[in-house]
Order: C-alpha cells, then structure tokens, then sequence
C-alpha cells in the first residue's frame, strides 16, 4: 500500500511515540511504501529546525532516511481544493502524482476532504485500525 505521510505525521514519528511512529516503523520495515515530494520534505526540515530546535543533523539524518525509503514524487503545484490552505493542495496533489491509496494526517483541513478521486485520507489511528481490521479479515479466510 502506497501512503503519503502529511508532514504534520512525519514530526510527529520523529517526536513521539504514538500511533504516526507505528506508521511510520510500517514504513521502515516495507510493510508500506512512503510517498513524499520535495515540498513536504523541506517543511518538516523548516518546522523541526524551527519550532522544535531539533540539532540540525539529527534533522539531516531523518530527511535522508526518509528520502531512501520513500518514492519521491513531484506535484506540479497545479491543484487548488483547499480553500483554508493552500499547502494541503500539495499534499494531495502529492498523493495523486504518487499513486498513493491513503494520506495519513492530523490536518483538519484535509481530514475534513475524507476521500480525493479514490485517496483515502485519514489520521494514523483510524488508519491503523483500518489496515488491522483488514488483516483480520484476510486472517479469517
């Protein structure tokens, strides 16, 4: 499954260790492909270096891995669907470029939108219990 982490989730995984950490470790290990731009990985850069004075090569590093295991996609910046914030616009442009199946987020703006031409676009605990409802699913076969 291809998911875009909003970067909202990714300082979050960097952060703490709640459920965008446990979507985040999916990714790690492969159980889930990361789908990124360019835009959302220089925000996190700006928004950890920033507001959380986190040391700039524990910042570096982070973006590296992210960068190795994530598909990097680059929305043209052509979308124009969230009133209240433009940025989102990339999120989910990001997400359509990218071939994503799910945006994971805690943006109120884009968890409002739900789902965009076959996106899902979700929080990391809602989305968790999705995927475990699925597996149980498949486990019942």
């Amino acid at each position: 499954m291809r998911v875009v982490l909003d970067t909202n989730v990714l300082v979050s995984a960097h952060l703490w260790k709640g459920n965008e950490w446990v979507v985040l470790g999916l990714c790690r290990r492969g159980d889930l492909l990361s789908v990124t731009s360019p835009f959302i990985l220089s925000e996190l850069e700006r928004v950890l270096n920033q507001k959380f004075k986190e040391a700039d090569g524990e910042v570096s590093q982070y973006i590296t891995e992210l960068v190795t295991m994530s598909d990097i996609v680059i929305p043209a910046g052509n979308l124009s669907v969230i009133d209240f914030d433009p940025d989102d616009d990339i999120v989910l442009e990001t997400a359509l470029v990218g071939h994503a199946d799910a945006i994971i987020t805690g943006d109120s703006h884009l968890l409002e939108v739900r789902t965009f031409k076959n996106v899902d676009i979700l929080n990391a605990r809602r989305f968790l219990r999705n995927i475990q409802r699925d597996v149980s699913k498949e486990d019942g076969k």
